[in-house]
């Protein structure tokens, strides 16, 4: 399955290091409107970097999305 996750700050970050040792799970993609943020943790993992989270839902490889914003944004993402 791939992940795309959305909100990398300090949370996503973590999250990132703990789905990466999940087996059978696959990182693809993360998105954020920090670019600097979105750019670094996308190199660091090897991922695709979305600035628009429509667009990395429409990504044929992201299976499984995991939210990591701030609590308010949860029920309009879903």
């Amino acid at each position: 399955m791939g992940l795309g996750l959305v909100g990398v700050g300090g949370f996503g970050r973590f999250c990132l290091q703990a789905y990466s040792k999940l087996p059978g799970l696959r990182l693809i993609a993360v998105c954020d409107s920090n670019q600097e943020r979105l750019q670094s943790v996308a190199k660091e993992f090897g991922i695709r970097p979305y600035d628009d989270y429509e667009a990395m839902l429409a990504d044929p490889d992201v299976d499984i999305v995991a939210i990591n914003t701030p609590p308010s944004s949860h029920g309009p993402m879903a």
